[in-house]
């Protein structure tokens, strides 16, 4: 039974501790559910909290907490800023489609930074790169993709799965974009080709800041997309701490780990420029016409010491911030351009 106790306002940059106290011990609150300032308490109509007055009410995944019940200093677990203010907003998708299982993986880990939506397309788009959709409309549906996880399916690319989600689909800009967790890993020159890779850059473009998640696939080693999940959340929160802001794009690549096996650290790297080397299959069809199926077997192969390819070849989690601008700056300065 709760006891009766008026919530304490704690002052400007302080923490506010009022809690539930049956709640404290056994809701597992984001970190990153807010990150409003404290000051901004001070701008609240009247500075009046009133248990019979929703005001900007937040709907959330729990039992209902009345505010005359609150009790200060009791944990730090549970902040009353979590209900006067938003959730963090991300928007998740990928380019394997709303039913994979690397999709559905990191969804649940999200949940611990703050609320999740799921816009992601209909069907595999893997190596569709940042293709967009012009010549048709985009048909979008609603789909359980697991007990209690809906998302938006989109009948698109995965950029017209950000583009969409954006403009139409969320109910306000989101605060973070993850594009995910994809089957197979996105380094070298693989980031061009990638549709995972475009989507977290479509985000960018729209000046938010975004990450690409993706895990390196061995015949060898079991696929664990749960435990890639997990070892991706504190990768996030760095990026986050670090300032990852409006504009800026990390693609982040995960190990294929055998059970039981942690990573050997998180490196912070370039991307492996040299060429990947394509194989065809030639074939004939019943008329005789020649068709090509590409043979192709991604391997981490030789590379500078210092890359993205190396440091996931060694069991390491790598992080590359990528860019969409394009231009050689130096080739544009020595042509008689402007360089900036």
């Amino acid at each position: 039974m709760l006891q009766q106790a008026a919530p304490e306002m704690a002052g400007d940059d302080v923490a506010i501790a009022a809690v539930v106290p049956a709640a404290a011990d056994d809701q597992h609150i984001p970190e990153r559910a807010f990150y409003h300032p404290v000051a901004h308490l001070s701008d609240v109509s009247a500075g009046v909290f009133h248990q019979y007055d929703a005001g900007n009410a937040i709907f959330i995944d729990r039992d209902a907490i009345y505010l005359s019940g609150l009790r200060a200093g009791e944990s730090n677990r549970f902040h009353l800023l979590t209900i006067l203010f938003p959730l963090m907003l991300i928007l998740l998708t990928n380019d394997d489609g709303i039913t994979a299982p690397g999709l559905l993986a990191v969804y649940h880990e999200l949940k611990q930074l703050g609320e999740v939506h799921v816009v992601a397309p209909e069907t595999v788009q893997s190596a569709a790169g940042h293709g967009i959709t012009l010549s048709k409309p985009l048909l979008t549906s609603r789909v359980i993709i697991d007990q209690g996880v809906v998302g938006t399916a989109v009948d698109g690319r995965p950029a017209d799965c950000v583009k969409l989600a954006v403009s139409q689909l969320l109910p306000r800009q989101p605060d973070l974009v993850v594009s995910g967790i994809n089957s197979g890993a996105n380094v070298g020159i693989n980031v061009i080709y990638s549709g995972t890779v475009a989507a977290a850059i479509e985000a960018a473009f729209l000046g938010l800041p975004s990450i690409a998640l993706s895990l390196f696939l061995k015949v060898d080693v079991a696929t664990d997309y749960a435990n890639a999940a997990k070892l991706s959340i504190p990768v996030i929160k760095d990026l986050l701490d670090k300032g990852l802001t409006g504009g800026q794009v990390a693609s982040v690549n995960l190990p294929a780990l055998a059970a039981g096996q942690s990573p050997a650290g998180t490196k912070f790297c370039r991307q492996c420029t040299r060429p990947w080397n394509d194989t065809y299959d030639r074939r004939l069809d019943p008329r005789g016409r020649a068709y090509f199926w590409n043979s192709s077997i991604f391997t981490l192969g030789e590379t500078d010491a210092d890359t993205d390819v190396a440091f996931l070849r060694d069991n390491y989690i790598t992080v590359t911030p990528l860019q969409f601008d394009m231009t050689r700056h130096d080739l544009l300065q020595r042509w008689g351009g402007t360089a900036t």
